[in-house]
């Protein structure tokens, strides 16, 4: 296309109006962008990486040198969504293989038209000579078709999503990602984390990378993306391996805008070849606290994605839901966040009640259970720490004439969905579950969840209870507490971080040798044990304490809804007073 004519296959034009209307760009030469600053439309863009084909550091590209002439075009076309303001044609160099190592390579060329009422954009495939490669900026080998959307964040939230308006916190970080800027997001559990970046993913075009733990999760973020109408995959090891090859190939051809992979992917060959030929518009980390050696789930996964700001110029958006001061300093370290929009929303959830029941050691939970989830109506939760636990308590609930499933990671997939979905659409279920289950559940007025025994952390306490209560109206959040309860969490850790027992191990870990992460590793997993205990035993208010956590203050006075600050009589009040 470069020095000569690229015959191009016209189609007929998105606009409905008659052909007349459009500016033809068939008729002659097509104009070269070298001649003249870009047209208005992309000529200051706020965000420089709406143009992927752009410098970062310029909205002008550099003319090539003609060295050799490009051979016959191969045209194709493809639509582009979208809608703009009127503009003229540009064409820009897409991409090219290395000139050093092929006698002729392919290249790209991709041609936009902005007429008044849509976008038309044509990607054309050439063959030129290495003189003529050789020249041409190095740029990402496959560019999406899907181009940037001029939809405002808010029309775009209502036209895909159904919401009126965002939650407080989720404007700050779409607008942080459309203006190009780093962003650290602190929303409480339910707060609408996932809008924050399947907005950007709309608006922005290209792909937006997501890092996220859990499989669970994002299969039900794809499947979310997907009604939303936003071209979405997910990739990880549990996929067989047809899958993964199909899921990289449309990575590579640009027809994903939302590819969600497991941190541990990140690190694999095949993708680690694929992340120079993605056209990367947005990078979420999901999760940010696993990055945190202080954190209650520490991945040392997570570690390697501050890696990807060294190949890729897109913005990085950190999301999680519980981060103390120390854990989200961390994070912008690791992850190498500059001038980060940060958005810290409170941890108080006003609406929610607190209360533990001490159980005496060999005391039976079962009746405890049975009386709590008898007391409400709605969606209830019951978490436990094994899936032997959660089987034992199901079954005893069910041999006493209540209703309730089980959900751990041992059972089959569809029987998983299955209990899922039940606990969506039924009128008062109530499932009995690991830690395993919560992630992505939509259901917002869960009445009551009790935990079996404290988890291991405070941090994983209040992201599982706060799973109630996300309509904002009243809720319950109980755990049982007993003395040998902290038996089951130090066998965790005893599993994932085995002492050092040898004096090689000790000295390793003096050293500063690996053994010394785990040493450390345990360290961390005790001092959050004995937070959780502090919890429990403590005397003061369960919401300042909670608050406190997490860095906040909780006032001077009693939140009336703990069983600190008030009798169980009392609480069960303030649950039914929604």
């Amino acid at each position: 296309m470069v020095g000569g004519r690229a015959r191009l296959r016209q189609r007929k034009p998105l606009s409905k109006r008659p052909p007349s209307h459009l500016p033809s760009p068939w008729a002659g030469p097509l104009p070269s962008p070298w001649a003249a600053p870009l047209p208005s439309p992309w000529a200051a863009p706020r965000n420089p990486l709406l143009n992927p084909l752009l410098s970062p550091h310029s909205a002008q590209a550099s003319p090539p040198r003609h060295g050799g002439e490009p051979r016959k075009a191969e045209g194709r076309q493809r639509r582009t969504e979208g809608t703009g303001a009127e503009g003229g044609p540009l064409l820009l160099p897409a991409a090219f293989l290395d000139p050093g190592r092929h006698a002729g390579a392919r290249g790209k060329v991709l041609f936009w038209w902005r007429p008044g009422d849509g976008v038309l954009g044509i990607r054309e495939s050439f063959t030129a000579q290495p003189p003529l490669l050789s020249h041409w900026p190095r740029l990402p080998l496959s560019f999406s078709h899907h181009g940037p959307s001029t939809l405002d964040p808010t029309q775009a939230l209502r036209t895909h999503f159904g919401f009126p308006a965002f939650r407080p916190g989720q404007e700050e970080l779409v607008r942080a990602a459309l203006e190009g800027r780093d962003s650290l997001g602190v929303l409480p559990t339910g707060g609408g984390k996932s809008l924050c970046y399947q907005v950007p993913a709309l608006l922005l075009g290209g792909v937006t990378v997501v890092v996220t733990p859990l499989v669970s999760l994002m299969e039900d973020q794809v499947r979310r993306g997907k009604e939303a109408g936003i071209s979405s995959a997910a990739l990880h090891a549990a996929l067989p391996r047809p899958r993964r090859e199909a899921v990289l190939r449309q990575a590579r051809a640009g027809e994903l805008r939302l590819l969600f992979v497991a941190p541990e992917r990140l690190e694999t060959r095949g993708f680690q070849e694929l992340l120079p030929h993605l056209p990367i518009r947005l990078v979420t980390v999901d999760e940010a606290h696993c990055i945190s050696f202080w954190g209650h789930d520490f991945r040392p996964s997570y570690l390697k994605i501050g890696q990807i700001r060294q190949r890729v110029a897109a913005p990085v958006m950190a999301l999680t839901a519980t981060a103390t001061p120390r854990v989200r300093e961390e994070i912008l370290r690791e992850l190498n966040l500059q001038d980060p929009v940060r958005v810290l929303k409170s941890f108080d959830r006003p609406n929610l009640g607190w209360g533990i029941i001490s159980v005496p050691g060999g005391a039976p939970r079962i009746p405890l259970l049975r009386t709590l989830v008898r007391s409400c109506s709605g969606a209830r939760l019951i978490y436990a720490s094994t899936r032997r636990e959660v089987e034992g308590i199901r079954n005893r609930l069910v041999r006493n004439g209540m209703e309730a499933h089980a959900y751990h990671a041992g059972l089959p997939p569809a029987l998983r969905e299955a209990v899922q979905a039940w606990f969506t659409q039924a009128p008062a279920p109530v499932v009995v579950a690991t830690n395993a289950f919560g992630m992505g559940i939509d259901r917002a007025d869960v009445r009551m969840v009790v935990h079996n025994r404290l988890p291991g952390t405070l941090e994983d306490y209040y992201q599982e209870a706060g799973r109630a209560g996300r309509d904002g109206e009243p809720a319950l959040c109980v755990a049982l507490a007993g003395p040998g309860d902290g038996r089951i969490h130090r066998r965790f850790l005893d599993g994932t971080h085995p002492p050092l027992r040898t004096p090689g191990e000790l000295w390793d870990a003096v050293r500063g040798g690996p053994a010394r992460e785990r040493w450390g590793r345990r360290r961390v997993g005790r001092q959050q044990m004995r937070a959780v205990r502090a919890y429990a035993r403590g005397g003061g208010c369960r919401r300042r304490a909670i608050l406190a956590h997490f860095g906040e203050s909780g006032g001077e006075s009693g939140c009336g809804a703990c069983d600190r600050c008030t009798d169980w009589e009392s609480l069960f009040r303030f649950l039914e007073s929604g």
